[in-house]
């Protein structure tokens, strides 16, 4: 348990925390906004305070009706059954929670109940919400994976972050590094639409890294999730964490003293140019509830900058497949709690649900795996 001495005084407010158990940062709060600190030291130094146990795997059907070959990411509905999209299949597929097939969607293209390119998969309210980035738009099919609609919701790049709370599952926000589809010049990068494609306002302030010449500015890429009613964004770079009221007002701001995501090196990525890049960067934010908010770590290695260097086109620069992932774990008031390095053997974490299990896309020698572990704090 965490003892808490609290100092009054004029504003800032500072809360200082005692070093039971051996938690180094403080609390700054200053016009309503809590400003958490965290050193490079977590409180628990080791993996043993996240228990894991490997409950089924699911690869490729041996009969060809569906083929697993680059999942992306995982959902997962109140009936617990499992749904997986493949970027490189184009599709989506629907499974028990036993990991017996069921049905899928695997009709690539652009008409409705078609896929290209989906990134994200939500399951909202009684239906499955897929994230096209090949289309710039949402679909969204039943349960039963029968279509339901389209929407755009003011897409207009091919890469961004988005979530749908299921508080307010009418509203679709989205985070992106620039502008969205939009005439006006908006500096924020959260926006929020309508499910009817109604642009309704923009909040979070961008992250600004540095001149690329011809191509502009560079600004840190946001990434969010929801957190209950309200809306998590963790950047690239630096290390930082913010959260939001579904208004839009910030009311907590997390950091962590990280070189290796604070410090970032200039790297030619052909035909586009340089760009700010730091050595492990935060490329995707998960909330357990209202308990834990965990963040996945692409750690590039020490010598990323000279592949960069020495890349003659775009397919020779670094891929993620190089990268080593790590999670660092934070408590609901943003303490930072341990990091954990998962074993060669299960791959990248897809996906946290709600009933104490995360889903994982490992590639073994002949198969794609999707895997599901049973987890504990």
């Amino acid at each position: 348990m965490i003892s808490v001495k609290i100092i009054l005084c004029t504003l800032p407010i500072i809360i200082f925390c005692s070093k039971s158990p051996d938690w180094e940062g403080y609390i700054k709060c200053e016009k309503n906004v809590a400003y958490v600190h965290n050193t490079e030291k977590p409180i628990f130094q080791d993996n043993e305070r996240f228990q894991v146990e490997e409950v089924l795997a699911i690869c490729s059907d041996p009969d060809k009706r569906y083929f697993l070959s680059t999942p992306v990411d995982v959902a997962v509905d109140i009936e617990k059954n499992i749904y997986i999209v493949d970027v490189r299949e184009n599709s989506l597929l629907k499974f028990d929670q036993a990991g017996q097939y069921l049905k899928s969607v695997q009709r690539q293209g652009s008409g409705p109940g078609e896929l290209f390119g989906p990134g994200q998969v939500m399951s909202i309210g009684g239906q499955i919400c897929v994230c096209e980035a090949g289309n710039l738009r949402f679909s969204v099919f039943s349960n039963e994976l029968d279509f339901i609609d389209i929407f755009k919701a003011g897409v207009g790049i091919n890469s961004f972050s988005c979530s749908i709370s299921e508080h307010d599952s009418d509203r679709v926000y989205i985070a992106a590094s620039g502008a969205v589809s939009l005439n006006e010049n908006i500096e924020h990068n959260i926006f929020v639409f309508s499910r009817q494609n109604q642009f309704e306002k923009s909040f979070g302030e961008r992250i600004f890294l540095g001149d690329r010449a011809f191509f502009g500015p560079q600004y840190a890429l946001p990434v969010i999730c929801c957190f209950g009613e309200d809306i998590l964004c963790g950047f690239s770079t630096p290390y930082q964490i913010r959260l939001y009221m579904p208004t839009g007002k910030l009311y907590k701001v997390i950091y962590k003293d990280d070189k290796l995501v604070n410090t970032v090196k200039k790297c030619k990525i052909p035909p586009i140019g340089n760009r700010l890049i730091p050595q492990i960067s935060i490329d995707h934010v998960y909330t357990l509830g209202k308990d834990y908010i965990v963040t996945r770590l692409e750690n590039r290695g020490e010598g990323y900058q000279e592949k960069y260097k020495n890349a003659v086109q775009f397919q020779d620069t670094p891929k993620r497949t190089d990268s080593m992932f790590l999670y660092d774990f934070f408590d609901s008031e943003g303490r930072f709690l341990f990091t954990f390095t998962p074993p060669d053997d299960m791959g990248l974490i897809l996906h946290f649900d709600d009933y104490g299990h995360f889903y994982t896309y490992y590639s073994g020698e002949s198969e794609v795996y999707v895997k599901k572990y049973k987890y504990s704090i």
